[in-house]
């Protein structure tokens, strides 16, 4: 029951910021006009919309949860509110735990909105084309996409929390951003370095402990219809549970070991 008040109060907290609203306003915004931005795309219009708002719910979800982190959990313990949590018969490894659970909590909120808006720009309503009458269609295509999506942004906020409890807002956001960067640049990275020499390839395999999130991203197939198998979806979801447990993991035992006054 503590942990669920407290995810509960980290869930408030997230939708509460103004950040939040603004960006989810943007994104959905640009999601639902995309599909007056593909007129002369010759008959790739769907492609188009699904490639731009698969691409504008990543960059959406990657700050929400980056914001979200750093307001929920670097703010408290600059503002000193967490001692006031922690003087109560609560364990550190909760009060993570309950923060995470919480911020992933309004990432999918905002996922859900962003993606019935999603659904809404692809939307063919009944038509009559070349004297032959043309069915409503609602494309669900970007469905595996967006379960991806929302695995890669709960990694992401693993990683958040854990550097939210060393690092303040900015500089959080900046290494959260370079890791994202880095993660999706992962296998070329790793692939490059595996063919040079010396220490270099050594340095190499420190790139083993970014997460991969490319693995994630299947906007190309799914922009050009390829349906995502199960068996990956999957695998992707193993590895995110994975990947994001030794993050929490990390993430307690650094607050652990810092002194809170």
């Amino acid at each position: 029951m503590k942990l669920l008040a407290l995810a509960t109060n980290a869930y408030k907290e997230s939708v509460r910021q103004p950040i939040f609203y603004q960006l989810l306003l943007v994104s959905a915004s640009l999601i639902f006009f995309s599909q007056f931005m593909v007129y002369f795309a010759f008959g790739e219009e769907a492609k188009m919309i699904r490639d731009m708002g698969l691409a504008t719910v990543t960059v959406c979800g990657l700050f929400l949860a980056l914001f979200g982190s750093s307001t929920v959990i670097a703010g408290e313990l600059e503002k000193q509110t967490a001692t006031t949590v922690l003087t109560k018969p609560l364990s550190r490894n909760q009060f993570i735990l309950g923060k995470f659970l919480g911020i992933i909590g309004s990432l999918l909120l905002a996922l859900f909105v962003l993606t019935l808006v999603f659904l809404l720009a692809l939307y063919r309503p009944p038509s009559v084309y070349a004297w032959k009458m043309v069915e409503a269609r609602l494309d669900l295509s970007i469905l595996p996409g967006i379960f991806l999506i929302y695995l890669q942004i709960a990694v992401m906020t693993a990683i958040s929390v854990a550097l939210s409890t060393r690092l303040g807002m900015v500089p959080n956001i900046i290494l959260s951003s370079f890791i994202f960067i880095l993660g999706h640049l992962a296998n070329y990275l790793i692939g490059f370095f595996a063919g040079q020499g010396g220490w270099v390839q050594v340095a190499g395999r420190f790139l083993y402990l970014i997460p991969n999130l490319d693995s994630f991203n299947v906007a190309g197939a799914i922009a050009l219809g390829v349906p995502i198998p199960l068996s990956y979806l999957l695998s992707a979801a193993s590895y995110a549970a994975i990947y994001t447990t030794i993050a929490l993991l990390g993430a307690m035992a650094l607050f652990r070991g810092r002194e809170i006054r």
